[in-house]
């Protein structure tokens, strides 16, 4: 509701952002027609959104972290690292969402590498 709505608006349209910026610099090899399902209940409370968006969020920051190192391109490595700290924000927000309180975010979140996003994020994937 309210103030939470909005700015989960707004992530969205931040998501759109980042696909159109990897398209940018992907050209023709960019992802499409990916889709994602979600657990029983997931949309239930605020809370269950906030834990769904946590575990995603976690997955997305330690990908984009992980693709700075390990991309060649110096422009696909900008993308994802700008695309990387707007996804922080967004992991801290639900975060906070999720554990209904102000949660101190990480001196250093995880990277990870392709393998290891692409595992936390199967359960989402159709």
């Amino acid at each position: 509701k309210g103030d939470e709505l909005a700015y989960l608006a707004s992530a969205m349209g931040n998501e759109r952002a980042h696909y159109a910026a990897l398209k940018g610099v992907l050209k023709s090899a960019t992802p499409s027609g990916l889709k994602f399902k979600y657990p029983a209940g997931s949309f239930k409370s605020r809370t269950s959104i906030g834990t769904l968006g946590q575990a995603l969020e976690t997955a997305f920051v330690g990908a984009y972290m992980g693709a700075v190192t390990a991309l060649q391109s110096n422009e696909l490595k900008g993308v994802a690292a700008e695309i990387g700290a707007c996804e922080s924000r967004h992991l801290s927000v639900l975060s906070n969402i999720a554990a209904d309180q102000i949660v101190p975010a990480p001196n250093l979140p995880k990277v990870l590498t392709a393998a290891q996003a692409l595992a936390a994020l199967k359960p989402f994937l159709t």
